[in-house]
């Protein structure tokens, strides 16, 4: 834990170098994000959006810089309490990675029972109120298969908010989604964020810019960067 961490930033990341085995992805990264901000990464497929996003919630190795998230500094997090970080925080992916064999309710179940709640009326009652929150609670007893990918999508973003998490990061969430789907996905996030959770957004989907106005990140030849949100719309009208 550190005490040194600011109460406004939920995350601090400094010198860190991102990479994929021994391969640097990013070099020297430097950014902050603050308690109910939304942030969009943007970049060209293969700058290294998701791998960033992997080692902010520990699920890559890093050697060199520190990433000091909610109360944790990861750089000195052993292995056996990252499960403590994961707790603190959200992850949505975009092949929505659900248990094809359960139906919403035993997939919700599962995250609750994995983290230590025993409590079975308590999960109930959690469960329904994240389902209600992304507008799906009619859908509670349907299995993915039969379900959209939007609603799914939906399934995926309620299995994030079930430890009310104080930053979620979304790895293209409409990327497998159509514009209307994506758009419906968008304003779900977006009353998320409004409710006091900050959410840092990789996403390809730039015309989200200017619809949806936010603070951007811009990976680009081994940097992230922040970049003017005018600056990129005005390159998507060229």
């Amino acid at each position: 834990m550190s005490e040194k961490i600011p109460k406004n930033r939920i995350l601090n990341v400094s010198h860190l170098n991102v990479q994929q085995g021994k391969k640097i992805i990013l070099a020297d990264i430097n950014f902050e994000i603050q308690k109910g901000e939304f942030v969009y990464l943007i970049g060209k497929t293969g700058s290294g959006k998701s791998s960033l996003l992997r080692t902010l919630y520990a699920d890559l190795y890093f050697k060199k810089g520190e990433i000091e998230l909610v109360d944790f500094e990861v750089h000195k997090l052993p292995a056996k309490k990252i499960p403590f970080l994961r707790r603190e925080i959200g992850i949505i992916f975009q092949d929505f990675q659900l248990f094809a064999d359960r139906d919403v309710f035993n997939n919700l179940y599962f995250v609750l029972e994995a983290v230590g709640e025993t409590n079975a009326k308590k999960i109930e009652e959690r469960i329904q109120f994240v389902l209600e929150q992304v507008g799906m609670e009619s859908k509670i007893t349907k299995f993915p298969h039969q379900l959209s990918g939007g609603e799914q999508q939906r399934i995926s973003i309620a299995r994030a908010l079930l430890n009310s998490p104080k930053i979620i990061f979304a790895d293209e969430p409409t990327g497998n989604l159509d514009p209307n789907v994506a758009h419906q996905i968008m304003d779900v996030l977006q009353k998320i964020n409004a409710q006091g959770t900050a959410v840092l957004m990789a996403t390809h989907h730039h015309a989200f810019l200017r619809e949806y106005p936010a603070r951007v990140l811009f990976c680009q030849d081994e940097q992230v960067s922040d970049i003017d949100r005018e600056e990129v719309i005005r390159k998507m009208e060229v």
